[in-house]
């Protein structure tokens, strides 16, 4: 899977649980928190969605680092080549 169809998958996670008319705003840089309006408990969701979609368990120590969703793709770009 190349990580344009992971963005795409992970976009299509973000504006459904953050309930975002507008997909196509969504990008790489985009902040969970401060550009996407989510708190932490909507961050949490899109974590759990995003495990569930991918099959991969987020490190509890990733958690506290993943900002932006370009920081979730990358993680899953590289952790789905193993």
């Amino acid at each position: 899977m190349s990580e344009q169809e992971i963005f795409e998958k992970v976009k299509k996670i973000v504006a459904e649980t953050l309930d975002i008319d507008n997909p196509d705003k969504i990008t790489m840089d985009s902040c969970f928190l401060q550009d996407l309006g989510a708190d932490s408990l909507e961050t949490f969701d899109l974590v759990y969605y995003v495990e569930q979609e991918f099959g991969r368990k987020v490190p509890d120590d990733l958690l506290r680092e993943i900002e932006t969703v370009g920081d979730v793709v990358k993680w899953l770009n590289e952790e789905l080549k193993k």
